[in-house]
């Protein structure tokens, strides 16, 4: 079980450190999509996953992977820090 353990948290570790590494090396403005890159992609296999089960595509997996991503683009952007016209932004506010 421990083997088990530490395994996964290696390879989660690994995952995160390439997540890191895809949002360093993207352009300036590809940084938002490459944050939330790994919502999306949970949100559509989870879609995916309940149509598989269910037969039809149910509303509320459309609403969860419409609301996670937007919840997701907005948080990233509040957070980035971004050249604004006027000043600079750093957490969302302007100087």
């Amino acid at each position: 079980m421990d083997f088990g353990k530490s395994v996964m948290l290696l390879v989660s570790l690994v995952l995160f450190s390439i997540w890191i590494g895809m949002i360093w090396k993207a352009e300036e403005g590809e940084k938002l999509a490459e944050i939330c890159h790994p919502v999306e992609l949970v949100t559509h296999a989870i879609t995916r996953v309940t149509t598989g089960l269910v037969g039809y595509t149910p509303n509320w997996t459309l609403n969860l992977e419409a609301s996670s991503v937007k919840h997701c683009y907005y948080l990233a952007a509040t957070f980035m820090k971004e050249s604004v016209e006027g000043g600079e932004a750093e957490g969302g506010v302007r100087r």
